[in-house]
């Protein structure tokens, strides 16, 4: 009733009918406003809030009033807003993914023109570093075989003879500078062997120890797999005589280097190119040399292969661009990774190749030629 006078309610409420509610909205004011309208509202049966619409009839003193509870009013909305938020997630995560993406695929894309022009820096570099080396060798060869032929003539001139001599040391000096170079330039003739690269490591170990000297341990870590390469075991030996000695110079205070062993699987950038023939394109062997020394700043590491580049005052800094050589020339990759204050990593990365004929990385002799095989 209009007096506020509960006749019917459903759902049923059989104790509040005939109660009056004249205090209870919209009776208490709504209703003297306005014949009809909405209000929001605790209901003062169950106490539940509900939002209301009501409307008084003009023919009788009565008052009809129909209500929703909050929760089911809300709940198109909730669900609503349920999917507009996952949805908006999804699209987040989709343009977050998109944008790590794309900052990769920068990042990728600018190593990718570092490399590039690292390696035609090197290429021209090496051709020029090929053509005076290979003058020089002429002049070279030209020079001991005059002195080869003045020493008969000497030698009754001991002090004469003495200088000749002297000179001639000094130009197999100079051979030799000149062969590195050659390495770089990819021109040295190399004789290459399927070689057992843990067993190799294994035997060369001696003189490795003995290179890095008292203050500095050598640390082994061979995989423990007969994997072999096609490649110089000499050369080989070398370039890890080269890794060492440059890693004992970074550690002045004393350290450890470390030298790894792994089959992997092939580097990505090398598209399968290169490799000799015999070798299996679908698994590496990689050699890792890792020291804990002082490190490169990042504009040493750039020219690090650069020959004639050395930080050291000393030497001829043609170290790494003798390794770099002989690995491109084995049809092999390297990698330099170092951080200043935090040690330097070489990896050396060959294509392994099949054991028919391999040399026995102990003793450098061939596997068939060892005296327990029989004559």
């Amino acid at each position: 009733m209009r007096d506020g006078t509960l006749l019917a309610r459903s759902p049923a409420a059989e104790e509040a009918i005939g109660k009056s509610y004249a205090a209870v909205e919209p009776v208490s004011t709504y209703l003297s406003r306005s014949a009809q309208g909405i209000i929001w509202g605790t209901s003062p049966v169950d106490h539940t809030t509900r939002v209301a619409a009501y409307r008084a009839l003009g023919t009788a003193p009565a008052l009809v009033l129909v209500a929703l509870s909050q929760q089911t009013v809300f709940q198109p909305w909730r669900e609503h807003a349920t999917v507009v938020f996952i949805t908006a997630a999804i699209l987040l995560g989709l343009v977050g993914a998109l944008i790590v993406l794309v900052q990769r695929s920068r990042r990728r894309e600018q190593a990718e023109q570092i490399r590039l022009s690292r390696v035609q820096r090197l290429e021209g570099l090496g051709r020029i570093a090929g053509g005076i080396a290979h003058d020089l060798g002429n002049t070279i060869r030209i020079m001991q075989s005059t002195f080869l032929l003045l020493r008969p003539s000497l030698a009754e001139q001991p002090d004469t003879l003495s200088l000749v001599n002297e000179a001639d040391q000094a130009l197999r000096s100079a051979k030799a500078m000149i062969e590195r170079l050659l390495a770089f330039a990819r021109r040295q003739e190399l004789r290459p062997e399927v070689t057992v690269i843990d067993g190799r490591i294994a035997g060369f170990a001696p003189i490795l120890r003995q290179a890095a000297g008292p203050r500095i341990a050598l640390d082994l870590k061979l995989a423990g797999r007969d994997t072999a390469a096609l490649l110089d075991p000499v050369q080989l030996e070398a370039t890890l005589l080269n890794l060492v000695l440059n890693a004992r110079d970074a550690m002045p205070d004393g350290g450890t280097i470390t030298v790894a062993t792994e089959v992997i699987d092939p580097p990505p950038d090398t598209n399968g190119a290169g490799h000799l023939s015999g070798t299996d394109s679908d698994r590496w062997v990689e050699i890792m040399v890792t020291d804990s020394g002082i490190g490169m700043p990042p504009a040493v590491l750039e020219r690090a292969f650069d020959p004639f580049f050395t930080t050291k005052g000393q030497g001829n800094g043609l170290g790494l661009s003798q390794v770099l050589g002989f690995v491109q020339q084995s049809a092999g990759d390297v990698q330099l990774d170092s951080e200043e204050g935090r040690g330097t990593a070489v990896r050396l990365m060959f294509p392994a190749a099949s054991q028919e004929g391999r040399t026995d990385g102990q003793t450098g002799r061939k596997a068939a030629e060892d005296p327990a095989n029989g004559p």
